[in-house]
């Protein structure tokens, strides 16, 4: 199996764009084909020339890996001619910015052998024996549409080494700085990171390198190090010890491999050792222990506890008497002095002196005048109490050496059986700890190779858009959005977020829709349901009555209907001003200002889902009587309603209602129904853009008496046709999820949307 390592960057260059890849197969049975490596510089500023460079590497793994001739040079050979007709058609539409500017080499290896094909400015050596050689030369830009012309192809023996490089690379490295530091390093480890090194160093981060091995098992079977296989030269020094690393936990592990058979005689010895020496002493090491504690104890109780416990009693009766005689001193020494005594006591000078040099006892002095006092002796404050936290350490060694000395460690299998215990239970959390680290590794593996598979699946929906095959094109994209919103909560889904946006902006363009990103928030109503437009206010209704604004926002004013009736419909007048208004009673009413109140009016008003106006007459859509009932307006007063609708065209799945002088039904399997003069007329909804080319979500239906354009808000998204049904247009909002209804302002192209319990507006 060859060893690789790439030198590339992390981030984006600002000159150009160069890239070094390995690609594997996604699907599984495909991995006896081997991989492809790829090393892609484009000499110009890195948008848009990035995409051009990525679907080079993209168009040739995807074509190559779904070959399945026999001969893989063949189909190797087939992808590169189907990259050099993308080439070509990106000149004919426009795109030659990368002429001339384009050095690549794309390389596959399967088992030991090596097949190549370059252009432009590509350098590569291969090292056998120790010595290199030029293995792929610079040369000049062939035509785009034969960009690769030739394949090199060889078999690598144990000990070769390839390295290849962009442009850039003899520029900052000399040969004899590659022969010391890459060609002559004893291992590829070694030899990518002193290039890392050296490129680092002459700030080299523009160019990119791959250095590919066969290992030499036969020399050196049990040192071949575990490469990290990637150093990125715009990250410091990260890969340096991540590489350093792997290579001494290897090396490590390797030691721990060949001390193996060693360590294993010697625990079946000492094993033996233990089973027949060790446990029959410790056994009778037990016994002799338990006989001597069963003595011990009995000597304990019998002999010595009774004969402390004297002692002890002894010498508490000692000190209660000490205590008393100290209280009595005390107590005398704290009493008043006694008046003067005579001169003699008990035929003695009280205050004589002997005068030892002439032998006569000096005469006593006088008492004083003044009585006598003796100090006052009180007994000295009791002692602080020392505080505890000096004494910490010798707590805890006390504590130490009773636990230490407790009985159950003289039972030495019983202590080595705790002791096994703690380590297989510690044996069993490390394993749970490496089990669960594996499975997230697992799922991160998966999951970057389910993101890299809809990338691959990106660039041919892009493919496709350039070979002029919408349809194609608009199905990968969606397939490329469910499986991102698959990934959501993945280990990958940060990285899903540049590749939704993307995706999302090419389908967009193939769509022909506007996303539409700002959005100013006008009001909160809770459980408001409907919007309408009526001269410059905007009515939202919910269960508990109407909310009007300015359509610039501010203050909500709030009107209410009878307490008996709720509302099932509303739409504003064309010829004055206000809203009409259906009640489930039913009853019809209309407010003309945004405080109300609501005035009642027309009388036998059939319940109805929609309303709609057309000079002031009103239409009330009635599913349930699978009709529409006209109230024609004469005088300003409305007439009793009439069936509007002359044939037999169903209208009983219809769910809303717009005129323009022609009538418009929309139903809950997405049609839309033209009416005219009662009778059905023909409109024929098309060229919707795929993938979404019918309506699915159905929710409103708008128009305007003399605009040309029909609304159609299906999901979250707002459709807008011409009058015959043919698509112009279409309109999302970047960030709502839960679109229920929308008022159209087409003179100031203005939309009012309604999300949740928030009301929006935003330009179109």
């Amino acid at each position: 199996m060859l060893q690789y390592v790439r030198l590339t960057n992390n981030g984006k260059l600002a000159d150009r764009y160069v890239t070094t890849q390995v690609k594997d197969p996604s699907d599984p049975d495909a991995l006896d084909r081997g991989r492809l490596f790829a090393v892609v510089e484009i000499e110009n500023p890195w948008f848009p020339t990035s995409q051009i460079g990525q679907t080079i590497i993209n168009t040739v793994a995807r074509e190559y890996f779904r070959g399945r001739n026999e001969n893989v040079l063949a189909d190797f050979e087939a992808a590169l001619k189907k990259v050099n007709d993308t080439l070509g058609h990106l000149v004919q539409t426009g795109e030659t910015d990368w002429v001339g500017h384009l050095n690549a080499v794309i390389a596959l290896a399967v088992g030991e052998d090596l097949h190549m094909a370059s252009v432009g400015q590509i350098h590569g050596w291969l090292v056998r024996g120790g010595k290199a050689n030029r293995a792929v030369e610079a040369s000049t830009a062939p035509a785009p549409g034969k960009t690769f012309g030739s394949v090199l192809s060889g078999t690598l023996e144990p000990g070769d080494r390839l390295i290849l490089g962009s442009s850039g690379l003899p520029t900052l490295v000399t040969t004899g700085e590659l022969t010391t530091n890459v060609f002559t390093a004893k291992d590829l480890g070694t030899a990518a990171l002193r290039l890392a090194g050296l490129l680092r160093a002459k700030r080299g981060q523009w160019v990119n390198a791959l250095l590919v091995e066969r290992p030499d098992l036969a020399a050196k079977p049990d040192t071949q190090p575990t490469l990290q296989n990637t150093l990125y030269l715009d990250t410091g020094n990260l890969s340096d010890w991540r590489l350093t690393l792997s290579g001494a936990l290897t090396g490590a592990h390797q030691a721990v491999l060949r001390a193996g058979s060693v360590l294993a005689k010697a625990n079946r010895k000492t094993d033996d050792f233990v089973r027949s020496r060790i446990l029959p002493q410790s056994q009778k090491a037990f016994s002799e222990s338990q006989r001597w504690t069963k003595t011990t104890w009995q000597t304990l109780r019998e002999k010595t506890f009774p004969a402390l416990a004297a002692q002890t009693r002894a010498a508490g009766e000692s000190l209660s008497a000490l205590s008393k005689q100290t209280a009595q001193a005390a107590q005398t020494m704290t009493a008043t002095a006694e008046p003067p005594a005579p001169d003699s006591l008990i035929g003695k000078p009280l205050y004589t002196i002997r005068d030892y040099t002439s032998g006569h006892e000096a005469a006593p002095e006088p008492p004083a005048a003044t009585t006598q006092t003796i100090r006052d002796y009180t007994s000295p404050p009791p002692p602080r109490p020392k505080l505890a936290l000096p004494n910490l350490t010798g707590a805890i060694g006390g504590l130490g050496q009773r636990v230490t000395r407790a009985p159950i460690w003289r039972s030495r299998s019983l202590g080595f059986g705790l002791i096994a215990v703690a380590l297989i239970t510690l044996l069993i959390v490390n394993l749970r700890a490496i089990s669960v680290r594996q499975a997230n590794t697992q799922s991160r593996e998966q999951a970057e190779a389910d993101l890299a598979s809809l990338e691959d699946k990106l660039e041919e929906a892009k493919l496709a858009k350039i070979f002029n095959q919408p349809e194609k094109a608009a199905e990968l994209l969606a397939s490329v959005l469910t499986g991102l919103d698959a990934l959501v909560g993945s280990p990958v889904e940060a990285e899903t977020v540049a590749v939704r946006d993307e995706t999302q902006t090419q389908l967009d363009t193939l769509t022909s829709t506007t996303r539409l990103a700002t959005l100013t928030e006008l009001a909160t109503v809770e459980d408001a349901t409907r919007v309408s437009l009526w001269k410059d206010h905007l009515t939202l209704f919910s269960s508990t009555g109407l909310s009007t604004l300015s359509t610039d926002g501010g203050e909500v004013t709030n009107a209410t209907l009878p307490s008996d009736e709720e509302l099932s419909a509303m739409v504003a007048f064309d010829e004055k001003e206000g809203l009409a208004l259906l009640t489930d009673k039913p009853a019809g009413y209309e407010l003309t200002s945004a405080s109300g109140p609501v005035a009642a009016i027309g009388n036998d008003w059939k319940s109805g889902t929609a309303l709609s106006i057309f000079f002031n007459n009103i239409y009330v859509l009635a599913p349930a009587d699978n009709e529409i009932w006209k109230y024609e307006s004469k005088d300003g007063k409305l007439l009793a309603p009439v069936p509007y609708v002359t044939d037999d065209t169903s209208v009983a799945e219809a769910i809303d209602l717009a005129i323009d002088g022609s009538v418009y039904t929309l139903t809950k399997p997405g049609e839309v129904l033209k009416f005219s003069r009662g009778k059905r007329a023909e409109l024929a909804v098309r060229d919707i853009p795929k993938p979404a080319t019918t309506f699915t979500d159905p929710k409103q239906l708008l128009t305007t008496r003399d605009g040309n354009t029909i609304y159609v808000l299906d999901g979250n998204r707002v459709v807008a046709l011409d009058k015959t049904g043919r698509f112009q247009a279409q309109y999302a909002f970047k960030g709502l999820t839960d679109v229920t209804s929308i008022a159209v302002d087409e003179p100031n192209k203005t939309f009012y949307v309604l999300a949740g319990d928030k009301l929006y507006k935003t330009s179109f």
